[in-house]
């Protein structure tokens, strides 16, 4: 079972447990928000389609990519550690350092069996501004991510945006959403190609789809402890699971 499937399960298994009245911060007076620092260990699992950008092998004058019936999948799973601080009453920071390992799949009639893995650290950060009046919040939140991976002829680089609204009770809270992403994949490398043989390649992706949905759930166990889970549908399939320690 993939994990996007398996945090499905979750999210309609979970029962919220009855959390505690948050504790007012002595930083952040307002005492509707959470405690000001925040450490959390996350867990991300993304399938999406590409397009091919650019296509370049050493035997073709040509960049490969108009070729037609071009068909490009890939999975990407993260674990990361956040940093995060509220150090506005509307406006949240947050680091994140963490590990990746993807796959991106190229299938062409002229170049059958193209497969890139990889994998390699990931950092960035960004804000997330929120809002809320009653039990009812928005927000909206912003991140750049980068990768240092296992060679230094990949790089992939991600802009997101994330609006959201979402209901919060006595048990938790519930939200949905959408996720904006921006992705920028480059690989080298070489494979064997029929009649040509061993070919050296540049390969440029980008998202297909720039927007899907999302819903999710959150509870506290306590006053400091926050669990979370979000699944994203639609072109993109996303899956998460968070744990974090606010103080």
């Amino acid at each position: 079972m993939r994990p996007y499937a398996v945090i499905l399960f979750l999210m309609g298994a979970v029962t919220l447990a009855q959390s505690e009245p948050v504790t007012t911060s002595s930083v952040l007076p307002d005492n509707r928000l959470p405690l000001p620092f925040g450490v959390g260990v996350n867990y991300y699992y993304q399938n999406q389609g590409y397009n091919l950008t650019s296509l370049k092998v050493n035997v073709l004058a040509d960049d490969l990519a108009a070729l037609e019936n071009i068909l490009i999948d890939n999975e990407v799973r993260e674990t990361n550690l956040k940093l995060d601080v509220w150090v506005l009453p509307f406006l949240n920071c947050f680091g994140i350092l963490g590990r990746v390992d993807g796959t991106t799949d190229v299938e062409t009639d002229l170049i059958p069996g193209l497969s890139v893995d990889y994998d390699g650290v990931v950092y960035g950060g960004g804000i997330t501004l929120a809002g809320g009046w009653d039990a009812w919040f928005l927000s909206l939140t912003a991140a750049m991510m980068e990768t240092e991976l296992d060679t230094s002829t990949s790089s992939v680089k991600v802009w997101i945006v994330e609006p959201r609204l979402g209901w919060a009770g006595r048990y938790g809270a519930v939200w949905v959403g959408g996720m904006f992403q921006q992705a920028e994949e480059r690989h080298e490398g070489n494979i064997t190609v029929p009649v040509f043989g061993m070919v050296d390649y540049k390969v440029e992706f980008e998202q297909k789809e720039s927007w899907n949905g999302a819903v999710g759930i959150a509870t506290g166990l306590n006053a400091h402890w926050l669990i979370d889970l979000e699944a994203g549908f639609g072109d993109r399939l996303h899956a998460s699971l968070s744990a974090t320690y606010r103080f």
